[in-house]
């Protein structure tokens, strides 16, 4: 690599290090996971406890959502050095969106040198993706928040680039069956997702797993060492989280009361008119196996990956999707390209990614769902890269005036969106703030914090939104105390249940009574109850964001 591409590289990075940091620490808003990420990473710091006292365990109950262990305990060491802040919570997905796109440079070097199609532009068209996923909004604003998919998606490229580049280079195949063994502690997609790709991959490369050199094929040292690795954590893993595995059951199609009493109703209706029907059409496999095709082609409409990004407000900025249109396009070329493509190995490697990724999402109530599908956005970034280059092609067949026209055009065309986006994400987004995220609530716990009057009850509204790990998060409450002290709600029935008091903290929905001294904690200008009186209001955008009353 020259000292100009090599310059333009760490250039990028240093341009993505520097995005990824800026106003970290209040821009999106903390989410209520990403609060439990930080304080049961404090409370294993402090106890070696989680918030509910279990000691160092592999499954984290939360919320009764049961969270992966990998990014908690990766969050100990911030918030060691740094202290319990949204800063040392986010870090590890900042370090790891830098990453990603480091590993994800690599990778498609190997992928492009293995392609006539980029004609010994390899390294530019390399370092033309790690650009492309460095300014993709999915990436971004993942790599921005505390997403325990994005250190996944880390994992995983870093798991993929030394398995290619083991294939020459044996001692880099043990680090790929740990990255990749490490992704089971990430993220629970992963269960679904890596074992298909990974045997869809040695089917794919087997001759080049176990070739060594000129020598004849045959089960290297390293090979043994990579297995041993990865089904040790394999196994491990399956067996350590099966608590997180049987909480997330509850959000598939399969589990959903809802989509159960449709089919029930609409079976029962059909077998009235005509049994055979029913019993041919509307039994289960085939009532079940049509509503995951539909969520899984929906992963792949343009309403989700360019204008709306789901309906998760915690996924997306309003107004804008996963991709840009340029993308779109380059897209479609890519994939046009890639179809007919003689380089049979990367073809079915690259197309088994992308079609394998939805999968996990797919399966579930919510689907098209950003967190459990993102290990896609790098395979539509080749593919995207492909298609600019197999346009290059033909460009260069063209008159130079076209030629320049058209490369114009299209990089002012993608220039105007990624401005567009980063207005979007730093102006228009921090005033449209969605309630789920709890815009200003630090700013609501830090003035009753700040008040000299400590024996008032603290009465938040809404405990369905889990408010008080926020007041745990930002309180720094101790978790010793936390443990011995924590009233817990009884299980809802998705399994899901918060703290109903702690200390003078109460989360409930009832009213405190006039007598008894209270802050009385409200979202937005929600109006408190006879005898008592506004004394604070959080704003943004003068929009009020929480109304703080006391009697």
């Amino acid at each position: 690599m020259n000292r100009y591409k090599l310059s333009l590289l760490l250039l990028t990075i240093a341009f993505v290090f520097f995005a990824r940091l800026w106003k970290i620490g209040s821009l999106p808003p903390l989410n209520r996971d990403e609060a439990a990420i930080g304080y049961n990473a404090y409370s294993l710091l402090k106890t070696k406890k989680d918030e509910w006292g279990k000691f160092l365990p592999l499954s984290f109950k939360s919320f009764g959502d049961y969270k992966m262990p990998g990014y908690i305990y990766a969050t100990v060491l911030p918030v060691k050095v740094f202290g319990l802040t949204v800063f040392s919570t986010r870090l590890w997905s900042v370090v790891s969106g830098l990453a990603a796109i480091v590993s994800f440079y690599f990778l498609s070097l190997w992928v492009f040198k293995r392609l006539a199609i980029t004609k010994g532009k390899e390294r530019p068209a390399a370092l033309l993706a790690a650009l492309v996923l460095a300014l993709n909004p999915w990436h971004f604003y993942f790599s921005r928040v505390a997403f325990e998919a994005n250190l996944n998606l880390t994992f995983f490229l870093i798991g993929l680039t030394t398995l290619f580049y083991g294939f020459s280079k044996k001692w880099l195949l043990p680090l790929s069956g740990l990255s990749f063994g490490l992704m089971f502690y990430a993220y629970s997609s992963s269960f679904i997702f890596l074992p298909l790709f990974l045997i869809l991959t040695v089917i794919i490369f087997r001759k080049d797993l176990l070739k060594n050199g000129s020598k004849p094929a045959k089960l290297n040292i390293y090979i043994l060492i990579s297995l041993v690795v990865f089904s040790a954590l394999t196994f491990h893993a399956t067996w350590s989280v099966w608590q997180v595995s049987k909480a997330k059951t509850n959000i598939t199609i399969f589990s959903d009361p809802s989509i159960l009493d449709n089919f029930n109703k609409t079976r029962f209706q059909a077998f009235s008119r005509s049994p055979l029907w029913a019993k041919l059409w509307l039994n289960k496999p085939f009532f079940y196996f049509r509503i995951l095709a539909k969520k899984y082609l929906l992963s792949f409409s343009p309403n989700f990956l360019i204008l709306k990004a789901g309906g998760h407000p915690w996924h997306q900025i309003p107004k804008m999707g996963l991709f840009y249109w340029a993308d779109l396009f380059f897209f479609l070329l890519g994939s046009l390209s890639l179809i007919f493509l003689k380089k049979k190995r990367i073809k079915w490697s690259v197309l088994g990614w992308i079609l394998l990724s939805p999968l996990p999402s797919a399966i579930t109530v919510d689907a098209p769902h950003a967190t459990r599908m993102l290990q896609i956005v790098p395979a539509i970034v080749v593919v995207m890269v492909i298609g600019f280059f197999r346009m290059w092609g033909w460009l260069n067949k063209k008159k130079p005036g076209v030629k320049k026209t058209v490369l114009f055009l299209l990089t002012a065309f993608y220039i105007f969106q990624v401005s567009r986006y980063f207005y979007l994400y730093t102006i228009d987004y921090p005033k449209s703030l969605p309630q789920a995220l709890m815009p200003g609530i630090d700013k609501a716990i830090s003035w009753i914090d700040k008040q000299n009057d400590k024996s008032r009850l603290v009465v938040f509204s809404n405990p369905l939104d889990f408010p008080y790990i926020y007041v745990a998060f930002y309180n720094r409450l101790d978790p010793d105390f936390f443990q011995k002290n924590a009233i817990w709600k009884p299980a809802g029935p998705a399994g899901l249940t918060a703290v109903e008091k702690i200390g003078r903290y109460r989360f409930w929905e009832g009213v405190p009574e006039t007598n008894q001294k209270a802050f009385y904690v409200l979202q937005g200008e929600t109006k408190a109850p006879t005898g008592f009186l506004l004394k604070h209001q959080i704003k943004n955008a003068n929009q009020a964001r929480w109304s703080i009353y006391a009697n």
